[in-house]
Formats: C-alpha cells, sequence, structure tokens
C-alpha cells in the first residue's frame, strides 16, 4: 500500500503520484516503483545502482524479476535486458 511520503525502492524519487505499487506472486515482497523504474524491472534493465538498490530495500536475489538468469549477482549487471533503457527509464 502506498503512504504519504513513500519513495521508489529503486531511484528514490519521491513523487507519490508516479509511484506504483506491484505485487507479483513470485516476489518476497511488493515493489513500489516509479514508472521508469517498473518499466526497467519489467524489461531486465535495471542498472547496477537499481538491483542493488532493490536487494538494499529488503527484496531478494531469489526473487524471480531479480535473479541469477538477469542479472549478475556480484555486479548487478543485466544478462538478458529486453530494452535498451536510457536516463530516467526511457526506452532508447
Amino acid at each position: 500500500m502506498l503512504e504519504e511520503g513513500s519513495k521508489c525502492e529503486s531511484c528514490g524519487d519521491s513523487l507519490l503520484i508516479d509511484l506504483v505499487y506491484v505485487e507479483y506472486t513470485n516476489e518476497s515482497k511488493p515493489y513500489i516503483l516509479c514508472d521508469g523504474c517498473l518499466n526497467k524491472l519489467i524489461t531486465r534493465s535495471l542498472t547496477p545502482e537499481d538491483y542493488f538498490s532493490l536487494l538494499a530495500k529488503g527484496h531478494s536475489e531469489d526473487d524471480f524479476s531479480l535473479h541469477g538468469d538477469f542479472y549478475i549477482p556480484e555486479n548487478g549487471i543485466a544478462r538478458q535486458p529486453s530494452k535498451i533503457v536510457g536516463p530516467e527509464g526511457l526506452i532508447l
């Protein structure tokens, strides 16, 4: 559930109107993400900073969206990005 003062768990954006609460079955907990970071999560295109930020917020490498087939656990680099995502989460 989104609350006043919620921030994107990936980039820290605090614009509540742009945040999305996403709950997947195979995840350790729901994600609270801005549109750009949700796009990067869905397209398996998180930056290493995004990846480690989500882990620091309590998500797990065992989550389907973050598991080792999609990201290298040691450095957070995307193995299989389906899109190239630039600044602000925009698809290039």
